[in-house]
């Protein structure tokens, strides 16, 4: 298959990434990459990178980042890359005791997010380290012959969290750990060896007549040296710890037709998937990539970026609450993850229909009466609007009646309902009775105002 231009270019950009961000490995990965590990659709990307004139670094590297990019984190990948990854190192040296060195390869699980690395406070502490003894081959001033003997040679790895001894092995198991912590690997090796001094010893080997004729030389033992060679090694890792439990309240808040309306709040999640029978909504709130740190180690990395996907089904926010529109729920199934725990639940379908009613003490009310009203269902918390006052109430409820005002509204999961009431103005009443016995008194005046003026005529 032929490299097109774009493919190109999307390897060019991942080139000029990586170097510009000063990505050096400082040892060659031992883990040979090759692209039948890469996803089909990155396989051509991963040949060009191949075919390039860059390091064997650079390219595994690139191909690495090819292989593994998820909306899930994926911690044995890393564990496994990290066991397998043999090290090379340049160490210190100590008498005979020579490149010495001791390495925390991995603590699994955990990640770095916002340039912190994090633990959830139990996993596996992964240590490496190495050394090789080289007994000196010189013949030391004033020895005709210097012998050298390793007469003992041992180490002693441990693994402190928090400065508590945790384990001596290159792979200890932890848990309960909820704080962060200093993670040590201290390493202790002491070598034994013995140096036989030998001398030149000058003596008689001929004699004649009882006198000396002729001296030879031996070169014979002269004393012995016991030495000791101590190095003291250490290493240590800050995590921070990861305590966001995730938690999910998932329940149908209403039933509409052939609808079913579900109502889920959820918080400390990293991401969320609701799968039904034929519909489903995720969302991813981080990607997770490899971060490739010091002698060719992996860390899991996470990058905040939401990311949603949905099928069959309408999904909105209303006050902060997820809502679901779906049709049909069987075979519902939750997965709710932070970064390092997975929890799958079954749906909660049960819905109990409750019915949305008030009632008043009364139909008709004067202006300024106290109103009584009575709230369904029973105990729970209903929005009540009247006027311009909002309430919420549990079973009953009181309001100040308003000649401008003739409806009250109950609000209840999305549901509404109206009651009309009818309220009397005492004053205006009074006008309006008084009226008729004002008219009549006023033409009572006009009458007898009209014969007086024509008894004048």
């Amino acid at each position: 298959m032929g490299y097109t231009i774009l493919s190109k270019l999307l390897c060019f950009l991942s080139i000029v990434f990586v170097l510009s961000f000063g990505l050096v490995l400082n040892s060659k990965i031992a883990v040979a990459l090759d692209c039948s590990k890469v996803n089909p659709e990155n396989t051509d990307e991963c040949n060009y990178i191949l075919d390039s004139e860059l390091t064997q670094e650079e390219k595994e590297m690139l191909i690495l980042n090819l292989i593994y990019f998820s909306n899930k984190p994926d911690f044995s990948f890393v564990n496994n890359w990290n066991n397998n990854l043999v090290l090379n190192k340049e160490g210190i040296n100590s008498g005979i005791i020579k490149n010495a060195w001791v390495k925390i390869k991995d603590i699994n699980p955990s990640l770095i997010e916002d340039f912190n690395l994090f633990t959830n406070g139990s996993g596996n502490i992964l240590s490496d380290f190495n050394y090789n003894i080289e007994l000196p081959s010189r013949t030391q001033p004033n020895d005709c012959r210097t012998d050298y003997r390793l007469t003992s040679d041992n180490t002693q790895l441990s693994i402190f969290i928090n400065d508590n001894l945790t384990g001596n092995d290159k792979l200890v198991s932890f848990n309960n750990i909820n704080q962060d912590s200093i993670y040590k690997a201290k390493l202790d090796i002491n070598a034994n060896y013995e140096v036989d001094h030998y001398r030149t010893n000058t003596y008689c080997c001929r004699f004649r007549r009882g006198r000396c004729i002729q001296y030879c030389e031996s070169c014979d033992f002269y004393s012995r040296d016991a030495i000791n060679d101590h190095v003291t090694l250490y290493e240590q890792k800050n995590f921070k710890y990861y305590n966001r439990i995730s938690s999910i309240n998932f329940k149908i808040k209403d039933k509409n037709y052939d609808s079913n309306i579900i109502e889920i709040e959820a918080d400390n999640y990293t991401s969320l998937e609701i799968n039904f029978e034929n519909s489903y909504y995720k969302e991813f709130k981080y990607d997770y990539s490899l971060n490739i740190g010091e002698d060719s180690l992996l860390t899991q990395k996470a990058k905040s970026k939401d990311n949603i996907e949905k099928k069959n089904l309408i999904a909105y926010y209303e006050d902060d609450k997820l809502i679901l529109v779906v049709d049909n729920t069987n075979n519902c199934q939750i997965k709710i993850r932070n970064h390092f725990t997975e929890y799958i639940k079954d749906c909660n379908l049960e819905f109990e229909d409750l019915n949305l009613k008030i009632n008043t003490n009364k139909l008709s009310y004067n202006n300024g009466e106290v109103i009584q009203i009575n709230v369904e269902p029973k105990d729970e918390t209903v929005k009540l609007i009247y006027g311009n006052q909002v309430i919420e109430a549990v079973n009953n409820a009181q309001f100040i009646s308003n000649v401008n005002y003739n409806k009250i509204i109950a609000e209840y999961n999305n549901k509404k309902y109206e009651k009309v009431i009818y309220v009397n103005d005492k004053d205006n009443w009074n006008v309006i009775v008084r009226l008729p016995l004002f008219s009549l008194f006023a033409f009572l005046v006009y009458d007898y105002s009209k014969k007086k003026f024509k008894e004048l005529e």
